[in-house]
């Protein structure tokens, strides 16, 4: 099986031709308009609603005709994905658009096609994309659906807060290692960075949003020169979380052990685990010896 470099493709100036009609197809030609394709031609005998409607609405051009070996240099596409039903027109189309120099993708058969689709999870400008290569896309999808509940809308707003604050580090602080660190400091916030959101939404004016973002490089800065114990490395003490109990216990002169309860439940275990891997990373981050534990109850 191929091995693939993974890459975001930037498709808002590419011609992309979708071969077929059916639910797969306009699946596929969904995921163009999403990613901010403007020109989407669709070939196709018979097409769904959906394509229907999009072509009468002026999103895609849809041609109610069968594909043929010369169209992918007629058209001058630059991507082409053969999602038909046809195995054998599905083929013949990546073999045409590989000679006129398109990238393809062949939805039954990803040997024949220069790339693969993954499962990809979108909030806003934080794109996760997850890929088996093609040999379970109901492996990627499964993960895709986990990583989608995982990482909820509010890193939306979160990515949204770094790239302005990447913006703004660009021009405020000149030295590039200074720049990294804060960077660093304030992606470890997320999703949550509640005083720039919050000063952001009352600004009046892009000054305002300026100075707002100063004063949460300022307290960025402070973070950095004064690193601080993790909250859940306080011995003797519980901590409340989703409905899940920390608590910490004694293990003598060699560290000290963190017990997590949880449900038993599917979710209520993999979001423990989750915890788990993120104190983990804390605790080795700040030089303690800290052992963790998962307790159902």
């Amino acid at each position: 099986m191929a091995r693939y470099y993974p890459i975001m493709l930037d498709v808002s100036a590419m011609r992309c031709v979708v071969i077929g009609g059916g639910a797969v197809a306009e699946r596929k030609t969904a995921a163009l308009l999403e990613a901010g394709a403007a020109h989407v031609v669709v070939i196709a005998p018979e097409a769904t609603e959906g394509l229907v409607r999009l072509g009468k609405e002026g999103k895609i051009r849809l041609e109610r005709r069968r594909f043929a070996a010369c169209d992918a240099a007629a058209l001058g596409a630059d991507l082409v994905i053969a999602a038909s039903s046809d195995r054998a027109l599905n083929r013949i189309a990546a073999a045409a658009a590989k000679r006129a120099g398109a990238l393809v993708n062949v939805v039954d058969d990803a040997a024949s096609g220069s790339f693969v689709t993954p499962a990809v999870v979108r909030r806003g400008e934080l794109v996760i994309a997850v890929s088996a290569s093609g040999a379970s896309p109901a492996l990627s999808a499964r993960i895709a659906r986990e990583l989608k509940q995982r990482y909820g809308a509010e890193y939306e707003r979160s990515a949204s807060l770094l790239k302005r604050l990447r913006e703004r580090l660009a021009t405020a602080v000149p030295d590039r290692g200074e720049r990294q660190r804060l960077l660093r400091l304030a992606a470890e916030e997320a999703p949550h960075h509640p005083d720039a959101e919050l000063s952001m939404q009352a600004a009046v004016d892009e000054a305002e949003v300026d100075r707002a973002i100063d004063r949460w490089i300022e307290r960025l800065r402070m973070s950095a020169d004064k690193p601080s114990v993790p909250k859940a490395c306080t011995a003797g003490k519980d901590k409340e979380a989703d409905g899940r109990t920390t608590k910490m216990a004694d293990s003598g002169h060699d560290g000290r052990t963190i017990v997590v309860g949880t449900r038993q439940s599917a979710l209520a275990l993999t979001q423990t685990g989750q915890v788990v891997e993120e104190l983990r990373r804390l605790s080795e981050k700040h030089g303690f010896n800290y052992k963790f534990e998962i307790k159902k109850s």
